[in-house]
């Protein structure tokens, strides 16, 4: 599959809200709400895969990435919170998604790399991540280190804590 990775834009939401929708349960889900205000407070942090489209014009959003620039170099629930904190070279990835079709394909490698060299363009110098016990593999495969359990509570689900110095 030939993918365009790019910066996202506000037209953009409603196709990353809906594929969070269909990759999380609901209580670990980011609303449309959240990825608007988000959107609103660091469009920096927002990317986007789109399949080629037959005519050459847009294709469908196959996956996205949304991060938040922080001070803070780990998970923690306030990074999930719609306030401001102090922003910094970190980028806490908030959600990865690979709409449910198009997953195990090799996207989310691709995805993952372009749009970490995307963020680096803009000021990245540290990624951070809380993930499941599944995807520890996968990240640790692009060069995330394990820093242990995640005191992040979304969903009250059980996180790892994982970051990539650059």
């Amino acid at each position: 599959m030939k993918i365009n990775v790019r910066a996202a834009e506000k037209a953009d939401i409603a196709g990353i809200a809906a594929i969070e929708k269909a990759v999380f349960p609901p209580e670990e889900a980011l609303s449309e709400e959240t990825f608007k205000w988000c959107f609103a407070s660091f469009p920096e942090g927002f990317a986007v895969a789109e399949s080629a489209a037959a005519d050459g014009g847009k294709g469908e959003t196959a996956a996205a990435i949304v991060c938040r620039p922080t001070a803070l170099r780990l998970i923690t629930d306030e990074i999930y919170e719609r306030k401001e904190i102090s922003r910094g070279d970190t980028f806490a990835i908030m959600t990865f998604i690979v709409a449910p079709h198009l997953q195990r394909q090799g996207l989310g490698d691709k995805m993952l790399e372009a749009s970490l060299a995307l963020f680096r363009e803009k000021g990245a110098k540290n990624f951070s991540l809380a993930c499941k016990e599944h995807l520890k593999a996968f990240y640790r495969r692009h060069g995330f280190i394990e820093a242990g359990l995640s005191r992040l509570t979304l969903g009250g689900a059980v996180w790892y804590d994982m970051y990539l110095t650059l």
